[in-house]
């Protein structure tokens, strides 16, 4: 009886590492000041085509805001094209609310792929 219970144990903490070694994440490390701008960025996530593929990495941006409040990428690096690719279209779709002082400055992030 204690046997199958420790077994039944065993096996659901085997299921639950499994699930949180399939999961994912992707962190931001910024160079900025800026909390509005920070928030943004960060809400980019783990793509779903890099867990299939499992995808780990780092993807380096450097960008400015110009004077109508797009950012312009500057220069962006990364481990794998498809995650550099990736990031670049999730800058396009950022809607930001700026102030004044973020036109024209020059920012740094690095995003940071891993599977878990």
């Amino acid at each position: 009886m204690k046997t199958k219970k420790t077994m039944s144990l065993m096996i659901i903490v085997i299921v639950m590492l499994a699930g949180i070694y399939s999961s994912a994440i992707a962190a931001t490390d910024f160079v900025t000041e800026s909390d509005g701008l920070t928030s943004k960025l960060k809400s980019i996530s783990y793509p779903a085509f890099a867990k299939s593929e499992k995808l780990n990495g780092d993807v380096v941006v450097s960008f400015s805001i110009n004077d109508s409040g797009k950012i312009v990428i500057d220069k962006v690096d990364g481990t794998y094209t498809e995650l550099v690719q990736y990031v670049k279209e999730q800058f396009k779709k950022v809607k930001l609310d700026i102030n004044a002082s973020e036109i024209g400055k020059n920012f740094y992030c690095r995003f940071k792929f891993k599977l878990l």
